[in-house]
C-alpha cells in the first residue's frame, strides 16, 4: 500500500489516501467541501530502503569476510602441519638465557617462602603419606 496526494484544482485542497498501486486507476476521490474529481499530485516520494540481504554491497562486503577467514584457516593449518612457530610467539636466543635465569629465581623464592611457611613441609608429609 502506498500514500498518494490529491488536490481539488477547484478549492486548492490537499488530502492524502492510502491504496495500493492496482487501484490507482480505479481510484476516484471527490474534494470533500466541491465534491469534485481530485486529481493525484505527483510528489517526491520517501525515497528507497535497501533492507535485508541480497544487495550487492552486503554480498561483496561478507564475500571478503569469508574470503579473509578462508586465508586464516589455510595459515593456521599450515603453521600446524609445518610446526613452526608464529613469529610474535617465539622469543629470541638473547632473551632467552635472562628470562629463564629470572623464572628460576621466582621459583626459588617461592620454595622459600614455602619452607619458611611451613607449608613445604606439610605438602610433602601429606605425599609420603599418600605413598604408603
Amino acid at each position: 500500500m502506498a500514500t498518494y496526494v490529491y488536490k481539488c484544482w477547484d478549492c486548492n485542497i490537499e488530502e492524502e489516501y492510502v491504496h495500493s498501486m492496482a487501484d490507482m486507476e480505479t481510484a476516484v476521490h471527490n474534494c470533500p467541501k466541491c465534491d469534485t474529481p481530485m486529481k493525484r499530485k505527483i510528489t517526491g516520494g520517501a525515497g528507497i530502503i535497501f533492507k535485508g540481504d541480497g544487495w550487492p554491497s552486503k554480498q561483496i562486503k561478507q564475500q571478503d569476510q569469508d574470503q579473509h577467514i578462508l586465508k586464516a584457516r589455510r595459515k593456521a593449518k599450515h603453521l600446524k602441519e609445518s610446526g613452526a612457530v608464529p613469529w610474535d610467539e617465539q622469543i629470541k636466543q638473547k632473551d632467552a638465557g635472562p628470562l629463564h635465569d629470572k623464572l628460576e629465581s621466582d621459583m626459588r623464592k617461592r620454595e622459600q617462602e614455602k619452607l619458611q611457611s611451613g607449608a613445604l613441609a606439610q605438602s610433602m608429609d601429606a605425599s609420603v603419606k599418600e605413598e604408603k
